[in-house]
């Protein structure tokens, strides 16, 4: 976990985002359309995203986590970047979506 990251989860939804880029503009976003209630944490690029996952749950806080959104570069293969998401979310244990552009069937009811 980066030393900038929240000590405590506050939220139901988190955002995670691989750099500080993506957390401004989101940030930003959200403010801009009225979002509240969205925590956004960095997991350091692509490569760190599987071992983010994997501690993410020890986080004070976690358990009131009801959504989470992953946004990752697709660089020129968007479907091996949502392949490479779906074994990090698997590997932590996680719910992970069965294709891309789709929601799990637990996401369907919120």
């Amino acid at each position: 976990m980066s030393r900038h990251q929240p000590i405590r989860i506050a939220e139901t939804v988190l955002l995670l985002v691989e750099g500080k880029d993506d957390e401004g503009f989101l940030r930003c976003l959200c403010e801009h359309i009225g979002l509240n209630g969205v925590d956004i944490l960095i997991y350091e690029g692509k490569t760190h995203l599987r071992s983010y996952l994997e501690v993410l749950p020890l986080l004070p806080g976690y358990e009131r986590v009801e959504r989470i959104g992953i946004i990752r570069d697709a660089d020129e293969d968007a479907t091996g970047a949502f392949m490479s998401v779906r074994s990090s979310l698997i590997n932590a244990g996680l719910t992970a979506p069965l294709q891309l552009n789709r929601t799990t069937a637990a996401q369907q009811h919120c």
